[in-house]
């Protein structure tokens, strides 16, 4: 109550996030589950009381986003994303998503290239000369960059000469 700068009802005790800053991650980052946002604003990230409350928010701005959408003339939800968005949200997917994995393993990936849909990254580490490397491109960062950037992505690796 003492906190004059937080905008909203305080969610999360744990981390003091409110109800405007979720719901603004949710809009901005299209955000779909509570473990996304739990990713953005730490929210639920503690004790995890307010989880079933951050479903309720997620669940009420995705219908609102749903709504507006379904409006004729409403261009707003089919923008295609400018190339720099699209990279910087693949970087960050990269960072959050899959370098934790692979480096659990001794590997690294790093981001080369990107041509429309088509995503150009090298294994670095142990993933370099992993055998698995194909299914790992395929299984984890295809299907994480799909997952948090845009179902057309193909991901393939810089072929080394």
């Amino acid at each position: 109550k003492g906190r004059k700068t937080l905008e909203g009802k305080v969610v999360c005790k744990c981390f003091g996030v409110t109800e405007d800053e979720i719901e603004r991650a949710v809009r901005e980052n299209n955000l779909t589950t509570v473990e996304q946002v739990t990713h953005y604003t730490k929210a639920g990230g503690g004790c995890g009381r307010c989880k079933d409350d951050i479903q309720q928010i997620l669940d009420r701005v995705r219908k609102q986003i749903n709504s507006t959408s379904e409006k004729p003339g409403n261009k707003q939800p089919d923008r295609r994303l400018t190339i720099v968005e699209k990279i910087r949200l693949i970087e960050e997917t990269m960072e959050r998503e899959i370098r934790p994995m692979l480096r659990k393993d001794g590997g690294d990936i790093v981001l080369v290239d990107v041509q429309g849909d088509n995503v150009i990254v090298s294994f670095r580490g142990m993933c370099a000369k992993c055998q698995v490397a194909q299914f790992t491109m395929k299984d984890v960062v295809e299907a994480k960059l799909r997952e948090f950037v845009s179902p057309a992505i193909v991901v393939t690796e810089e072929k080394s000469s």
